[in-house]
């Protein structure tokens, strides 16, 4: 059975940032309506520095072309007392973390956006904890219930380890050894099984070869193929019916590109691979 748990204490606090900052194409996690949703449910210094600072810092990395970078900041640490205990020193400084993956890729790219979340995030974490801590009882029975859609599938599919943050909506990431995605909330239209789609697909992705336009496309195929037959089937319709697939579109054969949105995963899942 996968593990499927509330994200760690940092993640939380990293992708609450990262829904804040608009970025460029797939890397973006960006949430207009969680955003909005935070500005009116957040205590104010868990969302001010994040919501004033955000599309300068997205503009910045995108210039720097730090984007998918940011991606592994999530991973830096496990908890937010880990985070605290390093967030005075500049990251070229650090020399160990949670993960070393994650402390190597963040190092490598241009760390001005990177050094101005991680400030923002240090602003911000006392009252995000206190908020987070109050949420997560209702967002463990929501893994429950991811869990339970994952069920549905064979088990070749499925990830070995999801971990599901509220901020993420109907994103997600997905790393060697795991798969975040996001959780139905007051702030979007998403259900468990939506979760559980994009928990499949994300771990497709990683699964297959080739660069980011090659695994993506052969995620998509194969993941509608094998959803085709099951219960979340119109989950995963839904799902792909939102997706903005513009990255895409080099790749992308004309009946694909053509099709009503609600009509691509059909039309995806007759198609060989």
């Amino acid at each position: 059975m996968t593990r499927v748990a509330p994200v760690t204490s940092f993640a939380a606090l990293a992708l609450h940032g990262l829904a804040h900052v608009p970025l460029r194409h797939v890397a973006s996690l960006f949430e207009p309506d969680y955003v909005a949703w935070c500005a009116a449910t957040l205590p104010a210094q868990a969302r001010k520095p994040l919501a004033a600072d955000g599309p300068a810092i997205g503009a910045e990395a995108d210039a720097a072309d730090a984007a998918m970078a940011l991606q592994w900041l999530p991973r830096l640490h496990a908890t937010t007392e880990a985070f605290a205990r390093h967030a005075l020193v500049d990251l070229a400084s650090l020399t160990s973390t949670d993960d070393a993956e994650a402390l190597a890729v963040l190092q490598r790219a241009a760390p001005t956006s990177i050094e101005w979340l991680r400030a923002d995030l240090a602003l911000a974490a006392n009252a995000f904890e206190i908020w987070r801590l109050t949420a997560e009882p209702a967002l463990r029975d929501t893994c429950a219930a991811i869990a339970a859609a994952l069920e549905k599938v064979p088990a070749a599919m499925r990830p070995t380890r999801v971990d599901v943050a509220w901020s993420l909506g109907a994103h997600g990431r997905g790393f060697a050894d795991l798969v975040m995605v996001g959780a139905p909330a007051a702030w979007n239209a998403i259900d468990p099984d939506v979760s559980a789609v994009v928990a499949l697909h994300e771990h497709a992705v990683v699964s297959a070869r080739g660069d980011y336009l090659a695994r993506e496309w052969t995620a998509l195929r194969s993941v509608a193929r094998a959803l085709a037959s099951t219960t979340l089937r119109d989950a995963h319709a839904r799902w792909l019916a939102s997706r903005d697939l513009g990255s895409l579109t080099p790749i992308l054969p004309a009946a694909v590109r053509d099709a009503a949105p609600f009509d691509r995963a059909r039309v995806l899942a007759a198609l060989s691979l």
